[in-house]
């Protein structure tokens, strides 16, 4: 997204901790939400009606590029959710890189998250990655494709339902993407399609 840095040293969100602290803020461009849910006019999706299966699939596609293009440098988003997928001038972007890290770090597992996109492996301990992005962008798609927003009341019933309960399953007209979905949301990392270019490959293929 085009942004400004502006430093305001007199700002309202200013809390320095010493006297020669400066606010920073990051302005950005008012853009939709991209993935809206439960929303029937679809107004993100401006002139792809929602009943054009291809079109459908090209907005995924166009989704896939804006993680493509931290991914292809190394870096894990590590916070993916709906509300990170913006719509600006007709191409998705993506905010919020709060949590992002390059791989070559090594970060210490976290424990931050949004539990409805957690990949199973990161309720067990493990590292944040490329395949928990997918997992996350699998999650954002399910709930998009379904116009339905999945709830839970705790972190225990999301650890379950991500770790055990979770089947995937996408209603007409987009039911032909089902097994795409599976092989994001698979609960096994290593078995898990985490290769942005082949799953642009694999959806291409709907078009």
């Amino acid at each position: 997204m085009p942004f400004e840095i502006v430093y305001d040293e007199n700002s309202r969100f200013n809390t320095p901790t010493s006297k020669h602290d400066s606010s920073s803020l990051i302005l950005i461009e008012n853009a939709a939400p991209l993935f809206e849910v439960e929303n029937s006019a679809y107004t993100q999706m401006q002139t792809c009606p929602h009943n054009e299966f291809s079109n459908v699939v090209n907005l995924l596609l166009h989704s896939l590029d804006a993680l493509l293009s931290i991914h292809e440098q190394g870096w894990v988003h590590a916070d993916l959710k709906r509300e990170h997928f913006r719509i600006l001038n007709g191409q998705p972007k993506l905010i919020d890189f709060e949590q992002m890290f390059h791989f070559e770090c090594h970060p210490q597992v976290s424990t931050h998250g949004t539990p409805r996109y957690m990949a199973p492996e990161l309720f067990h301990g493990e590292s944040k990655s490329q395949a928990s992005d997918i997992y996350a962008l699998g999650i954002i798609w399910l709930e998009w494709l379904n116009q339905y927003s999945i709830r839970k009341k705790s972190y225990i019933d999301w650890a379950k339902w991500h770790c055990q309960q979770l089947k995937v399953e996408i209603i007409r007209p987009f039911s032909d993407l089902t097994p795409v979905l599976q092989q994001m949301l698979m609960k096994n990392k290593s078995q898990r399609l985490d290769n942005i270019y082949q799953l642009k490959q694999i959806l291409s293929e709907f078009v």
